[in-house]
């Protein structure tokens, strides 16, 4: 499947009523993920200099690999952030120049789909706020979760407001 369909469907699922709040949560079924990656692989062809393109002609997927790559993968063996989306993108973002270039057509995918991206004191804490809650996070997101369960019962279900306690 080509980078325009799935971008299609990345933008229809993004904006619908039933959207999940974070770009990187996305659903894309495995194989439209698989091809998304390969084929901005292919459209990059290992120059970071085609992000500003990338970001023009294919936002949506581009945004979505960002995110992806930080969700399947931050946290795992440690709290690197760069080198997960240069695996995913197959470019090297060691220049802040590049990385200037993938913050910026971040920032204006996230501004056109009505979501926070800016005031952040890096520009990397804008890429994990949209990646979601990484898989390599999750047991610990449970047992925090278990723990206030057992401290303070469940939560109440009548009213909302007690959750913030």
């Amino acid at each position: 499947m080509g980078c325009r369909t799935t971008d299609f469907l990345l933008s229809q699922s993004l904006r619908s009523q039933n959207s999940p709040p974070f770009i990187g949560l996305a659903p894309l079924k495995s194989k439209f993920q698989e091809g998304a990656i390969e084929k901005t692989r292919a459209f990059l062809g290992g120059s970071p200099s085609r992000l500003p393109k990338l970001f023009q002609s294919f936002p949506y997927v581009a945004a979505w690999c960002v995110t992806q790559a930080l969700s399947d993968a931050y946290g795992e063996a440690d709290h690197g952030i760069y080198r997960h989306i240069e695996e995913v993108l197959g470019i090297s973002l060691e220049t802040q120049q590049s990385r200037r270039m993938l913050f910026e057509g971040f920032c204006h995918v996230c501004d056109k789909l009505g979501l926070p991206s800016r005031g952040f004191d890096r520009m990397v804490d804008v890429y994990l706020l949209h990646a979601g809650v990484p898989v390599a996070q999750l047991p610990t997101i449970i047992e925090a979760l278990l723990r206030q369960e057992a401290a303070f019962g469940p939560p109440p279900v009548e009213s909302t407001v007690l959750l913030n306690r």
